[in-house]
Order: structure tokens, then C-alpha cells, then sequence
């Protein structure tokens, strides 16, 4: 069983208190998972998160890449430039090394269209964590999307959907619950996403994002929670992404974190 919350919901947290008789709840039950619709939650997230400025302490985007519970991290620096990925087992698509600026990176380029991932590091089943940054752009009304993911090609993940503008979280390629999230093109965006064990028989699973560029350099990230009954499948770390933009999808900065050492 998986449990989130709808955008409505999502919507009272933002504009305020509602007596409790009137705070929307339902159950779907979609292909065998009983949804109950009442935990995600989107937190800390102020207008920057929706894709303008602000004022406040810019979340920080280094903390997993310097802790010693990073168990697999990859800034692509030591691959060469035109090659596929040296450990990364690529499921579906063309991906190659890129020098953007200073920096290699991971790109799908913006033709074919589809969705095409990579599976990254060691495979695990809970108390893991996995975090990338992501880049793009729009083209015209056209726009991207991308994801990272946790527990193999159809494990978890963690998306945004700008077209939608939402962040999202997948189960079986079936989206569980969404917030809203939008998406600023040619800037970084952050994505962690979390799985882990909260009492006997139930997982958490949280996701954040948000992005670099602002005046304050980063963004209050926007989060969002589901709750399952149904255990993890063993699988590896994933990053996926969608070219709906004819543009290329850049990643970097993976860092894939035991939680139980944090």
C-alpha cells in the first residue's frame, strides 16, 4: 500500500489551515495498491521553489556529496569525453560524456525521442539515498523531463514534470502522489530521493528538488512523502530523462548514500 496526497491537499498546506471535516481524503485503489490520499506534503517550499527568488538560506546542495555515508558518488570527471559511462549500465538510449564549461557530464541528447535511463552503483533495497543535479532547456512550448530513481528500472522515482508543473513520485512507472513544482529551464536542478525502513513492515519514501540560479544561489527545496506496506525490490540507482525539447538532458553530481550511516 502506498499512501500520498493530492494536489488539493497539497494546496490547503500552502494557503492555510482547514478545519479538519474539511480536509479532502480518498482511497484509489489502482492496479492492486491501495492509495490513501493524505501524507505528501510539500514543506519549505516559498516562491522560489516555484520558480522565483526569494530571501532565504539557500538549501545546500553538498551535503551528501561530503558525507561519509556516500557509498557510490560520480562527477563523470575521470570517464573520456565521447565515451558511454564506464560504470553505469545504460537501460535504454544514447548516452555519452560531455565537457559543459569546467565540468563532464553525463548527456542524452535531445533526438531520439523517449524515455531512456541508466542504472548507476551498488544494488540495494532500503535505507538508501541518491541525489543528482539535472539540466536542460525548453523549446518553445515544449519542455523536458527527467527523473532519478531508487530500486532498479521499476523501482521509485523522483520526477519533475514541467509541463505539468509538478515533482512527482513514481511507483511502477504509475505516479503516487505530486506537488507542485515549476520548473525553470537552463538552470540546475537538484534531485533526492530517499527509501527507508520507518517501522516494521512500512517505508518512507521522500523526494526533494530544487534549483541553482537564484539570488541567493539555491532554492527552498520542495518535498514530498509516501508512506508503503509493499517492501522494495533489490535494484541500483537510476537517472532517466525524457527530450520532449528536442533539447540534450545533462546530468551530474551523483551521490548515492547508505542512510543508516548518516
Amino acid at each position: 500500500m502506498i499512501s500520498g496526497m493530492s494536489a488539493a491537499a497539497a494546496t490547503i498546506m500552502l494557503g492555510g489551515s482547514v478545519p479538519s471535516r474539511e480536509r479532502p481524503r480518498r482511497s484509489i485503489l489502482h492496479r492492486g495498491i491501495l492509495t490513501s490520499v493524505a501524507v505528501a506534503r510539500l514543506t519549505t517550499c516559498s516562491a522560489a521553489c516555484l520558480g522565483t527568488d526569494h530571501e532565504s538560506t539557500p538549501f545546500s546542495t553538498t551535503a551528501a556529496e561530503t558525507s561519509a555515508a556516500v557509498i557510490y558518488g560520480n562527477d563523470f570527471e575521470s570517464d573520456q569525453v565521447g565515451e558511454e559511462p564506464q560504470d553505469g549500465f545504460i537501460l535504454d538510449g544514447t548516452f555519452h560524456i560531455r565537457r559543459l564549461g569546467a565540468n563532464q557530464v553525463l548527456e542524452l541528447p535531445g533526438e531520439p525521442l523517449g524515455s531512456f535511463g541508466v542504472l548507476f552503483g551498488p544494488r540495494r533495497r532500503s535505507d538508501s539515498g541518491f541525489r543528482a543535479r539535472i539540466l536542460s532547456d525548453r523549446r518553445g512550448r515544449r519542455l523536458p523531463q527527467f527523473s532519478v530513481g531508487l530500486n532498479g528500472r521499476s523501482g521509485i522515482r523522483l520526477r519533475i514534470r514541467p509541463a505539468a508543473r509538478s515533482l512527482e513520485l513514481l511507483h511502477n512507472d504509475e505516479v503516487a502522489a505530486s506537488v507542485p513544482f515549476v520548473w525553470l529551464p537552463s538552470r540546475w536542478t537538484w534531485l533526492d530521493l530517499t527509501i527507508r525502513t520507518s517501522t516494521q513492515g512500512v517505508w518512507t519514501i521522500d523526494g526533494k528538488a530544487w534549483q541553482e540560479g537564484t539570488s541567493n544561489g539555491v532554492s527552498s527545496p520542495a518535498t514530498i512523502t509516501i508512506q508503503s506496506t509493499e517492501p522494495p525490490s533489490m535494484g541500483r540507482a537510476s537517472v532517466w530523462g525524457t527530450p520532449y525539447s528536442g533539447k540534450p538532458i545533462f546530468f551530474d553530481d551523483l551521490a548515492l548514500r547508505d542512510l543508516a550511516l548518516e
